[in-house]
């Protein structure tokens, strides 16, 4: 495949789930506005807390079959065997996650809340883990075989049913409807996919009890290191939210907006490398292809993406903020300052390190991910101790900028990547404009009108650069203006 069909590829997925992360951001606009002004800073972080819960006791108890469950899909297409034990893998998981919600409600309660008088609650949420089970058995086949337009549509219709039952939940019980929110996301969803479920039509496959046993085997043995992983993680995030929370639960919710801006807003990135790109790369590196060309295109579409969104979040977080949420998030700026830049190296480490999963290598994976957890709890608990808010966005940066280094130390090491001359420029430039942005805010700190002429004349230059080798790799422009036309 040429350089340039493989630019729009990759930029023709990437603008596919750009849509669909449209509509999410709308929706989730108006799910969180609403949510932010009903629950305050206070009852956002709450949320986030509980939501760190429900994952990490979905990954305790997944054992990291999801991701090895993509790849086996994305190697063998056509084998139904595979999914059809994958499933029965999947929902053994959601009823184990279940059992456990159920069984430590009392301690779950007390753990969130200092009080056990919310154990009926996570008793109730157990649901949610067998749906959620089912539910993740769906998108994995969707990614696996490929299907985008499929997984595109039932995203969107999952989301829009998703903020009008968290909006019921919140409007109607404010903060006492955290729970049902989460239950009732859960079982919309689940009729969503529901439905394509019933297309697989795996009824109809049959499997021994030792193919189930030995792929069962292969997915746990693989995936054991990705889980610990992932729980680790996860707890590591919980002792962040704890350590916060103590500090001051209004702390918590501005670092838990924060979160919510850098993963919805960018998510366009992120959400085409999880659904085709890792695929895809598993599929290349199976059939023993080249991938340098590829990773290296994935690398400079994503950057120059990427660099305008974080450029006009610099220049206009003053006025986005209080539009999504409310003014009392205004603080949620100090983290932003530093913890945008985390996600341009994020964009970098995103596409490189998913080699690392795709060689089967889970061992190193598992090494990486380990050290940047301890790291990240580490600093972000030093640098908000001296600096405050602004300590948890420059850690956030500190952690992605030195994962940058040995990632691309690791992979060219071993002779299965090294950046080209054109990824180099692309990502030197992008960080000189994002540097220059924040030169301009310390810079300009009293005068507020040089400090807003300063960063929408960087904010135009960079997104002008960017928008033009975008078009010079995969003519977008073009094809907008066809596209008025007709």
């Amino acid at each position: 495949m040429t350089d340039k069909k493989t630019h729009n590829k990759i930029f023709k997925s990437i603008s596919i789930f750009g849509s669909v992360q449209a509509i999410q951001m709308v929706c989730k606009v108006i799910s969180v506005k609403i949510t932010s002004v009903i629950l305050g800073p206070s009852g956002v972080g709450l949320i986030g807390l509980i939501d760190n819960v429900i994952n990490l006791i979905t990954q305790g108890s997944s054992f990291g079959i999801q991701t090895i469950g993509t790849q086996l899909i994305a190697k063998e297409r056509e084998n139904k065997t595979n999914q059809k034990v994958l499933a029965f893998w999947m929902l053994l998981c959601g009823i184990l996650a279940a059992l456990f919600c159920f069984i430590f409600s009392g301690f779950l309660s007390r753990m969130v809340f200092d009080s056990p008088a919310y154990s009926l609650h996570f008793k109730a949420l157990s649901v949610y883990f067998v749906l959620y089970a089912i539910i993740n058995f769906s998108i994995i086949v969707l990614k696996g075989l490929n299907e985008i337009k499929k997984l595109v549509q039932y995203q969107i219709y999952s989301v829009i049913f998703v903020s009008i039952a968290t909006i019921f939940c919140y409007w109607f019980w404010g903060i006492n409807g955290i729970f049902p929110a989460f239950i009732a996301n859960s079982f919309v969803t689940f009729l969503v996919y529901f439905f394509y479920l019933q297309k697989l039509n795996l009824n109809q496959v049959s499997v021994s009890k030792t193919e189930i046993l030995s792929q069962g085997k292969y997915l746990f043995s693989k995936g054991s290191l990705l889980a610990i992983n992932g729980v680790f993680g996860l707890v590591c995030f919980f002792l962040i939210r704890l350590f916060l929370k103590e500090n001051s639960p209004s702390d918590l919710g501005f670092y838990e907006a924060a979160n919510l801006y850098l993963i919805s807003y960018f998510g366009i990135i992120f959400s085409s490398l999880a659904n085709d790109y890792f695929p895809t790369l598993t599929n290349k590196i199976a059939r023993k292809e080249d991938i340098n060309i590829f990773v290296n295109i994935q690398v400079q579409t994503s950057i120059l993406i990427t660099t305008p969104l974080i450029l006009i979040m610099y220049f206009g977080c003053d006025l986005i903020i209080p539009l999504l949420t409310s003014n009392a998030f205004l603080p949620v700026r100090e983290i932003l300052l530093f913890g945008l830049i985390s996600i341009l190296c994020k964009t970098i480490n995103y596409p490189v390190g998913y080699i690392i999963l795709a060689i089967d290598d889970t061992k190193n994976y598992f090494y990486q991910n380990i050290i940047g957890d301890i790291l990240n709890v580490i600093l972000i608990v030093v640098l908000f101790h001296y600096f405050g808010l602004i300590g948890i966005g420059l850690a956030m940066f500190i952690q992605y900028f030195g994962f940058n280094f040995y990632l691309l130390y690791f992979v060219s090491k071993r002779k299965l990547f090294c950046l080209n001359s054109i990824s180099l420029k692309y990502i030197i430039l992008s960080f000189l404009f994002v540097f220059l942005m924040i030169g301009s805010d310390f810079l300009f700190w009293y005068y507020e009108i040089n400090r807003y002429i300063s960063k929408g004349i960087l904010m135009f230059i960079g997104s002008f650069y960017c928008a033009f080798e975008l078009n010079k790799n995969n003519q977008f422009l073009t094809s907008i203006k066809n596209k008025f036309k007709k």
